[in-house]
């Protein structure tokens, strides 16, 4: 089955965010993740936007699961 690199990298993001507690920034996922920052922040707003996952802090916009 072919997989989907969207959906894939989405899941990697999801993933990451969940087992840190405390929040993640962009620049962390992207640099863990090896993807595009702007791929990242594509994705990271689709998410917000949706309600899947928020800012712990919005002031160091550290991203945690919604």
């Amino acid at each position: 089955m072919k997989e989907n690199r969207s959906v894939s990298r989405i899941m990697s993001i999801l993933d990451l965010i969940a087992k840190h507690e405390e929040g993640l920034t962009l620049g962390q996922i992207y640099r863990i993740l090896d993807i595009p920052k702007a791929t990242v922040y594509d994705f990271l707003q689709t998410l917000y936007k949706a309600d899947a996952i928020y800012y712990k802090d919005p002031r160091l916009k550290n991203y945690v699961i919604g």
